[in-house]
């Protein structure tokens, strides 16, 4: 798989507090991250063993690992993600291999908690990683599940950046866009049982993301020029993209309305 990975720059490993900066602005910036938040830190690790599948930098193990389990493994390809979990959360076991491997080399019915956030859509053979995560689970353990779907668009400037420019989604390879019914069939057909479902992203979340990913992207690209146009651009709206995420907090997204991202919390039940 050609993946290129995000590197993390040198000066978050000489002061982490830098990333937790981020993540702070991250919370504030995408409405699914509170969410998630949230979510995790409802689980009751203690004493559990847990794997977080595409952790990234770690920024939702941070909440897991103060609850003391007995075992965190966290799977990821990007080295310089695990190096940053490694020196700031120390008892975590870091495995630095793709996720299909890692899964068909582990143990059956291993762990009590899974978290796969913002993965499933850039592997192959989604349902054959879902069974292959059911197998590694224990009887009754949870698995907390974040996906993007159906991916509704609102502004016709997103859509013209997004298709002429390279972007995050290219960058990672992109397999998949779920939709609710589509990713609900796999659940069922894997063993699972869906415990609670929350959209994101509902209307005011959809614009929010679109004006701030027409920034991200522009600053993203090589250009100079375009990179000024970006931060120009989150200059004009990053008001505008504040009150929008504030509206998608009070009135979040509805499942009888357009949302483009669900966060499923499964039960192992056999």
């Amino acid at each position: 798989m050609n993946v290129h990975h995000h590197e993390i720059p040198r000066i978050f490993f000489k002061f982490p507090i830098l990333m937790r900066i981020l993540w702070c602005i991250k919370h504030v910036l995408y409405p699914r991250v509170p969410i998630l938040n949230k979510q995790i830190k409802k689980q009751s690790i203690v004493g559990s063993k847990v794997l977080d599948l595409g952790s990234g930098d770690g920024q939702f193990l941070v909440a897991l690992n103060l609850k003391k389990p007995q075992r965190i493994d966290a799977v990821d390809l990007s080295e310089s993600n695990l190096k940053f979990i490694q020196k700031t959360m120390p008892s975590v076991n870091t495995y630095q291999m793709d996720i299909t491997g890692f899964l068909k080399n582990a143990p059956a019915g291993t762990y009590n908690h899974v978290l796969c956030i913002s993965t499933l859509q850039y592997l192959e053979n989604p349902l054959e990683i879902l069974k292959e995560i059911k197998r590694v689970m224990a009887i009754d353990a949870q698995l907390v599940l974040y996906v993007p779907l159906h991916q509704y668009q609102e502004c016709f400037l997103y859509k013209w950046v997004f298709e002429h420019f390279t972007n995050y989604e290219r960058h990672m390879g992109r397999k998949h866009i779920f939709s609710h019914s589509e990713m609900n069939a796999y659940l069922n057909e894997a063993g699972f049982e869906v415990t609670d479902f929350m959209p994101t992203y509902g209307w005011f979340g959809r614009w929010s993301h679109e004006l701030l990913s027409i920034g991200n992207i522009l600053i993203s690209q090589s250009h100079f020029g375009y990179k000024i146009l970006g931060i120009i651009w989150l200059f004009q709206f990053i008001g505008v993209i504040l009150i929008l995420n504030l509206l998608e907090y009070l009135i979040p997204a509805k499942l009888e309305a357009r949302f483009n991202g669900g966060l499923f919390q499964l039960k192992n039940i056999n």
